[in-house]
């Protein structure tokens, strides 16, 4: 049986606004803010009338109210990466233990896991082969994708971490645009196009950058709070669609690619989580080292 429209309606208005202490809104009732919607059918829920504080909003799918405020955003929100461009050196995976490993050995690493279809993650621990010469640690990332979260709001702060999962993907995606914090993440198997990616979303002052084998595919620029835009609507469309083809392009199979490069950084989702800060088991409520130990 299918869940009931009332109550289904009820979890997403009266019982949301009561746990989140906002006692003027999700219901219709004397004093509260007469934010409302016309269906003639509880079962589809297509709005044909909306009023926002009392007020027509819109009507037969059409906006009716008037704009109100600044048409310019402060200016506060403008350049607000506080981040100097990268180098590959800052995507690179080193061994911080206290005694010197052996030339050559195997690495026990903490992992994310992801299924390709939802943004929960799985922890477990692998051994990875690695190299040490000339006082230079090389962790043998074939076949895991790297993800790095630099703090871009003036912390010297970075969180590195590899994904197991992805396979097939290549290239590398970076995006200010990610829950809570909305910090540079960056998604890539190669360090040359992850800084590629990288500084040009921090050249745009934020935004969305897909790249492959040296050469952007796909940019997007936010240059608002890193997050929006002043383009039309239409051709920030036209961006997404291109930056979708260029994700299959570099064969990243994730389900909801969107959904997944913007939460994978978000701090409270399980079960494991990379952020500007290093790798969090969710679960615990405890920080983890990338390698644990060689």
């Amino acid at each position: 049986m299918g869940l009931d429209p009332l109550k289904a309606i009820r979890f997403c208005t009266i019982n949301p606004a009561r746990r989140l202490r906002l006692y003027d809104l999700g219901a219709i009732a004397p004093g509260m803010i007469a934010d409302l919607m016309l269906t003639d059918s509880l079962e589809a829920l297509q709005p044909h009338t909306v009023f926002l504080k009392g007020k027509l909003a819109a009507k037969d799918g059409k906006f009716c109210a008037e704009a109100t405020g600044s048409e310019e955003f402060p200016a506060s929100l403008y350049h607000t990466m506080h981040l100097k461009p990268l180098s590959e050196e800052d995507f690179h995976i080193d061994y911080t233990g206290e005694s010197l490993p052996e030339p050559e050995g195997m690495a026990l690493v903490n992992l994310i896991v992801e299924d390709n279809v939802s943004i929960r993650t799985r922890h477990i621990q692998e051994r990875i082969p690695y190299s040490y010469k000339n006082g230079r640690f090389e962790l043998d990332t074939t076949g895991y994708c790297r993800m790095a979260v630099f703090n871009r709001h003036g912390y010297p702060q970075k969180g590195l971490a590899l994904i197991k999962g992805l396979d097939g993907y290549h290239g590398a995606v970076a995006l200010t645009y990610g829950h809570d914090s909305h910090n540079l993440m960056v998604y890539g198997t190669n360090v040359r196009d992850m800084a590629l990616a990288a500084n040009r979303v921090i050249e745009d002052e934020g935004g969305i950058c897909a790249a492959l084998d040296g050469r952007i595919l796909s940019k997007i620029p936010l240059p608002i709070a890193g997050l929006l835009s002043e383009r039309e609507p239409e051709a920030l469309f036209a961006d997404m669609q291109e930056f979708l083809k260029a994700l299959e392009v570099m064969h990243f199979p994730h389900r909801n690619p969107v959904s997944f490069f913007t939460l994978m950084a978000l701090a409270v989702s399980p079960e494991i989580k990379c952020t500007d800060k290093g790798l969090l088991d969710v679960v615990h409520k405890r920080f983890l080292p990338l390698i644990e130990s060689v």
